[in-house]
């Protein structure tokens, strides 16, 4: 593949948009599915929590967070045509005003001091060109007590991965959480989830991700 066509497969999942996003979107969550579900999880949903998550793409994992829990869910993401397609796809949370969507970046949140519960992220870190800025942002918008969870790929694995020679900021999970404590989050884990074996042009790699979870005590 050449550098033209992995600089566009980059800036797709960067801001999935246009004739392409759908075929990408959906690799993109296939290949998600394990990270954004145990992050998921691992927010440990409380009856009438408000759930944030960033960058929800078409929002293709809602239905997992609210079938079975009494929450309410905002994704906000920096693609037009995605939060379109997660109206689409979610419009029965919708409708009954259990789910909304907004177009937008997490380093500037449309939301009141203090309004979540809960705010969840995944693979959208390597996006962020002023980390610390989102990471306070994010803080800025959860409730004193509430829970932030971030999934990411290990730099080791994610510089395998040939598109992300093109706009992607990678680190290793140490320096994701020097981000997170100088955000003053107290990070409780970096957790490790179970490396899974991929073929990746022509060769298999171990497929490693993280999630940290973290809190805001003050």
């Amino acid at each position: 593949m050449d550098p033209q066509q992995l600089k566009a497969i980059a800036a797709q999942l960067r801001k999935p948009e246009g004739t392409e996003a759908a075929e990408v979107v959906e690799r993109m969550n296939k290949n998600n599915r394990n990270i954004s579900l145990k992050t998921i999880e691992l927010l440990e949903l409380d009856s009438g929590d408000r759930i944030l998550e960033i960058g929800p793409a078409n929002g293709a994992y809602v239905a997992e967070i609210l079938n079975g829990n009494e929450v309410k869910y905002t994704g906000i993401d920096y693609s037009a045509d995605m939060v379109r397609e997660a109206e689409i796809l979610n419009e029965k949370f919708v409708s009954n005003e259990r789910a909304q969507f907004v177009c937008g970046s997490s380093e500037d949140l449309p939301f009141e001091d203090g309004y979540f519960d809960k705010v969840f992220s995944v693979n959208t870190f390597y996006f962020w060109e002023n980390p610390s800025q989102h990471l306070h942002e994010i803080r800025r918008v959860l409730k004193i007590g509430g829970q932030f969870n971030l999934g990411f790929g290990s730099r080791d694995f994610m510089e395998m991965l040939p598109f992300t020679k093109f706009g992607f900021n990678l680190y290793f999970p140490e320096e994701v959480k020097e981000y997170l404590v100088d955000a003053s989050f107290r990070v409780d884990e970096i957790k490790a989830l179970e490396p899974e074996i991929i073929e990746i042009v022509g060769q298999s790699i171990k497929k490693e991700f993280y999630i940290a979870i973290c809190k805001k005590e003050y």
